[in-house]
Formats: structure tokens, sequence, C-alpha cells
């Protein structure tokens, strides 16, 4: 099997991700009854985080990314995944709780990619071969 270069899959990641739809703001967060009644409702601040962002501009030092992943949908987590994918091969040690966010979305196939265009199914694919010969445990 020939090995996945990092640069390489970084490429490949922003190039074929990058004319994804964003899902609107409407699609970010799960609804809760808590986000009327409580305004420092967590669920609130990750819809103010994302709102109206492209999945290029969020940054690795915004921690929601890694650490709210459960208020986000399941179209928000497919709008966000590249750059939750970018995070991981730029800055692993920073990003090892979303490396196992991305275990568990991509290789215990918890996130349904079958939405995703072929060729960004085989970026997927080329990022969970890296994740596995990165991180084999």
């Amino acid at each position: 099997m020939e090995k996945i270069d990092k640069d390489e899959l970084v490429k490949e990641i922003k190039a074929v991700f990058e004319d994804t739809f964003y899902p609107g703001d409407n699609l970010i967060v799960h609804y809760s009854p808590y986000a009327e009644q409580y305004p420092d409702y967590e669920g609130n601040t990750v819809l103010a985080v994302f709102k109206g962002k492209k999945w290029q501009e969020l940054k690795r030092d915004e921690k929601l990314v890694y650490n709210y992943g459960a208020f986000l949908t399941d179209e928000a987590r497919r709008y966000y995944l590249p750059t939750c994918m970018l995070l991981v091969l730029e800055d692993p040690e920073t990003a090892d709780v979303l490396i196992d966010l991305m275990f568990s979305y991509l290789v215990d196939k918890e996130m349904d990619v079958s939405e995703f265009s072929e060729v960004q199914k085989k970026c997927i694919d080329n990022f969970v071969t890296y994740l596995k010969r990165t991180y084999p445990n």
C-alpha cells in the first residue's frame, strides 16, 4: 500500500471540499428549548462561533471545533468535516480529542458519508487511511 503524504492530503482536502455548500444558520446546531431560556446554554455559544462561517474560516484556536461537536447537526458536521480533518493534520497534539472524534465518525462509521461526492469520499478514505497508519491504537 502506498504511503499517503500529509502535505498532499492537505491539498486534496482543500481542493475537493472547496465549493461545499454552507447548510444555513438554522442547520448549525440541534434545536433545544434551553437555547431561548438560558443565554449561557452551550449550544448558543457553539452557534455564535459557527454561524455564518465557511469551513475554511475556522481556526485551530477556536476550541469549539474540538469540544462541542455534539451540538452540531449532521449537516453541520458534514460541512465542517474538512476543517476537522485539516486541524488533525496540521496540529495533532492540540487536536487529540478531535482525532478520537474522527475515528468514531469515519472509522467506526458513525457519520453517514453517502451525501459526499465520490471525489470527497475518496479523500475521506485517504484521510482515514492516514489516521489508521499514523495512530494505530
